[in-house]
């Protein structure tokens, strides 16, 4: 059972940011991450409440839009208490020009962009620090399939993955790591280990995947779409 901890200011997080959370402080316990990076952090909701939980040394608030970067410093600044200066930095940057030490172990969190823009973000940050102490936490808004079969073919290792369910969407949390899998976690596949037949959210959610693969297929757009739907329907199977 993951350790959940109590935000006192950010109780209500939804859904999506309170699993990533949960992931966040199972994996401080494990791992111990030095510098934990809240890339494309629009309001900062997720990274406060990790600042103020102090999960991590520091907690590095990422966004290329600056107002959005200059919006979130000064509500940090204003509540000193909840948010002390030491334990955080706000980017004006895009995610993939990031520069991280080579001696601090890193955790990357990408999440509400698109499945593209994870791959491209990861390849990059990938490419330009290949040393492996970068692991990383993925909750894309789409093309969970593209995502997943980029850290495949990369031998991207697998820490956790889970489902979840806000506001009639359905969401995947992909904790993953460039690690050797014999000694830090499990082999990633292209739809999932954590499917659960007997969960309602689930059957919604992969009854959502099929229907959007089957559209492809009958639009013949796609030469990969009747191989992947093939893959989510099996899903349940296993």
């Amino acid at each position: 059972m993951w350790l959940r901890l109590a935000v006192s200011v950010f109780n209500s997080l939804g859904p999506r940011l309170q699993a990533i959370f949960d992931v966040i402080a199972f994996a401080q316990q494990v791992r111990c991450y030095d510098r934990v990076w809240d890339c494309c952090c629009d309001h900062g909701y997720l990274g406060m409440s990790i600042v103020n939980a102090a999960l991590c040394e520091k907690l590095i608030f990422v966004d290329q839009v600056p107002h959005i970067a200059q919006q979130l410093e000064r509500q940090l600044l204003e509540q000193p208490l909840l948010y002390p200066a030491e334990r955080y930095e706000v980017l004006t940057s895009d995610a993939s020009d990031l520069d991280f030490n080579s001696e601090q172990r890193h955790l990357v969190i990408l999440a509400g962009v698109s499945g593209k823009t994870v791959v491209d973000i990861v390849r990059t940050i990938r490419k330009t620090h290949p040393l492996g102490n970068i692991d990383f936490i993925l909750c894309p808004t789409n093309a969970l399939f593209d995502v997943r079969e980029y850290l495949v073919a990369k031998e991207f290792v697998l820490l956790s993955e889970s489902i979840v369910a806000e506001k009639s969407r359905h969401y995947e949390v992909l904790y993953v790591s460039p690690g050797d899998v014999e000694s830090t976690g499990s082999q990633l596949t292209h739809t999932g280990a954590m499917w659960d037949e007997k969960n309602i959210e689930h059957q919604r959610y992969l009854a959502r995947i099929i229907a959007h693969y089957q559209r492809v297929v009958e639009g013949g757009n796609d030469d990969r779409a009747e191989g992947i739907l093939q893959r989510y329907q099996s899903c349940f199977s296993r």
